[in-house]
């Protein structure tokens, strides 16, 4: 009876410690298949994962409290999650700067990732070869570099913020998916290969390789005259159609807002009741996917009825 008793009172006294401390259980566990190295005065950076459990991962946010006083992560360095095929979708805590080169290589079946808004810092090739399907980059990052999100074959949408300002090299080669993208006027630098390419061959000379870049059908550049944007289409033979003016996505009667005038507009084009001139096809096309859908219809009432805040 006496053993019986004890083993209830540890019982009870483990339960009432995991109550009393929920923080320190669940960093505990959830630090168990990091490897941490502690950058002096800046935080911890993950310089290796060796979980293959976790399908959807949720990072850590909390200080860790093996320094005094605490530090929360702060940077994912380099090749940190590689090739770890089980996860299709990682959340990054906003306490994360900076993620390194090859951090997400070759995740193939990473279909979501959130993106904090803390991001300054993104490496070469950091997201290469994963399965994206949209994308949302944050309003701190300036760079993207080199290939980042190239061999995302899947990628279909991607939201630039306001403040970027430079698409470097490669960064979404053989996105073959990605038709159309909306670039903000801040961009001021985007880099060969950036934005509608893929790689058809790769051909051989001596001990160079030569890369055989082809164009993506149909990819559309939406931008600002005189911009990066407008430059990058010209050169490269893509369609560019200009944001400029008082043109707001959405807004087919050109009041200046968008309405249930318009939503009825579009409506009717979808059914093909009544079409909308081809010359502003791309003003109803609100997701930049270039295609008119039910989709763009579906975004156009959510935004009218206040459920998601902006169009395009």
């Amino acid at each position: 009876m006496k053993k019986v008793f004890k083993k209830m009172s540890a019982f009870l006294a483990l339960a009432v410690l995991t109550l009393a401390f929920p923080s320190y259980a669940a960093q505990t566990e959830d630090l168990s298949d990091y490897r941490l190295v502690f950058l002096s005065e800046v935080g911890w950076e993950i310089s290796a994962y060796y979980g293959y459990s976790q399908i959807n991962l949720v990072i850590p946010s909390d200080e860790i409290d093996q320094t005094s006083p605490a530090y929360p992560i702060t940077r994912i360095g380099m090749g940190a999650f590689e090739e770890h095929r089980e996860l299709e979708s990682v959340e990054i805590p906003d306490t994360v700067t900076g993620i390194g080169e090859r951090a997400f290589y070759s995740c193939e079946n990473l279909e979501n990732i959130v993106l904090p808004n803390s991001l300054t810092e993104l490496g070469f090739g950091a997201f290469v070869n994963c399965n994206l399907k949209t994308l949302t980059l944050p309003e701190s990052l300036e760079i993207i570099p080199n290939a980042a999100f190239a061999m995302n074959e899947s990628l279909e949408s991607v939201l630039f913020p306001d403040g970027l300002t430079a698409i470097k090299e490669e960064a979404f080669r053989d996105c073959l998916s990605l038709t159309s993208v909306t670039v903000p006027r801040s961009v001021t630098e985007i880099g060969p290969h950036a934005l509608g390419y893929f790689i058809n061959s790769d051909m051989y000379s001596g001990m160079n390789w030569i890369p055989d870049y082809r164009r993506i059908d149909g990819f559309t550049v939406y931008g600002y005259s005189g911009t990066a944007a407008e430059t990058y289409a010209v050169q490269n033979e893509f369609e560019f159609i200009p944001l400029d003016g008082n043109v707001t996505p959405g807004d087919l009667d050109s009041s200046g807002t968008v309405g249930a005038a318009d939503i009825v507009t579009l409506a009717k084009h979808i059914v093909d009741e009544e079409a909308i001139a081809d010359d502003r096809l791309y003003i109803a096309d609100v997701d930049h996917d270039g295609e008119v859908t039910v989709k763009d219809l579906m975004l156009m009432v959510l935004f009218v009825s206040g459920k998601i805040p902006a169009l395009g």
